[in-house]
């Protein structure tokens, strides 16, 4: 089954997206991705527009959004 989107798994894939995907201070967005409810699960789906409204270059938001489906389905999401 897949895995359950935690507040847990948000601080993860951000600090993954600073160590592996070039997102300068990601977890710095924690915070406000954290008030819209916006977690890997979903960030795919997002239009890069409210992530831009969040604070996000977007280049950062793409970077984000690209590595967001194969995190979330690798183990270090389990």
């Amino acid at each position: 089954s897949p895995p359950a989107n935690t507040p847990s798994k948000l601080r993860r894939y951000l600090e993954h997206a600073e160590k592996h995907l070039g997102v300068n201070d990601a977890t710095s967005y924690e915070h406000r991705l954290s008030q819209e409810s916006f977690g890997p699960d979903i960030l795919p789906f997002i239009s890069e527009q409210l992530l831009v409204n969040c604070g996000l270059t977007m280049g950062d938001t793409i970077r984000l959004k690209r590595g967001a489906s194969a995190w979330w389905s690798s183990p270090e999401a389990k």
